[in-house]
């Protein structure tokens, strides 16, 4: 592939609308955007509804119309989100745009929805009567350590239909770090799954912030 078409390869960014007026949306929440750049300012804003209706399209498409330099983070990045905020975002936040024209930056957080802290898992599941814990790691990890009420799917062999998982029923997801569980969820997210939870940093985070007594490896 030449240099010169590289920019068409991801279609999802060829045809990805530019600016809020080429977005699709609701004309009261279109207005809401077009104030904030009638105003040349973007507030700290929770986008929230259901996968593919277009959060991150808005988000990016405010930042390009108001010049600012933004940076994306998956919220659901393996397990590893706090250490990206700690790292990545506050050396962007910190340092000196190259641009003279950008007047701010922006932190755009996608994929949050999914992922819970150690302690947030627990209090979540101990409040969802509907609540299913899964452990899609391997069976001698399982012989190690797992957390009390979970039923093991390993991801090696991992398939939605076939599961016996309930789409009505609330999901937890956990592997040893979150990278492995993040991938189940996505698959239950493909097939139609809606309420889906992942535990961030996994069984080994679980052990150090929610119970001490687990064993580790």
């Amino acid at each position: 592939m030449t240099s010169g078409k590289r920019e068409h390869f991801l279609w999802c960014e060829r045809y990805r609308p530019k600016t809020i007026n080429d977005c699709i949306l609701p004309e009261n929440i279109k207005k809401t955007f077009e104030n904030f750049l009638d105003k040349g300012e973007v507030p700290n804003l929770l986008l929230s509804g259901p996968p593919g209706c277009g959060k991150t399209t808005v988000a990016k498409a405010l930042c390009n119309q108001l010049g600012v330099d933004f940076y994306v983070i998956n919220g659901s990045d393996e397990g590893r989100f706090l250490d990206t905020v700690r790292n990545n975002a506050k050396n962007f936040a910190s340092t000196v745009s190259l641009s003279s024209e950008a007047k701010h930056k922006v932190v755009i957080i996608d994929e949050a929805a999914y992922e819970l802290s150690p302690q947030e898992f627990k209090d979540a599941m101990d409040q969802d009567p509907s609540a299913v814990l899964v452990d899609v790691r391997e069976s001698f990890e399982w012989d190690i350590c797992k957390i009390d009420g979970a039923q093991l799917l390993p991801l090696s062999s991992f398939e939605p239909a076939s599961s016996g998982l309930d789409p009505e029923d609330s999901i937890y997801l956990y592997c040893y770090k979150g990278k492995r569980s993040m991938l189940a969820l996505k698959e239950l997210k493909k097939a139609g799954f809606k309420k889906l939870k992942n535990l961030s940093g996994g069984i080994d985070l679980w052990a150090e912030e929610v119970d001490s007594d687990m064993p580790q490896y």
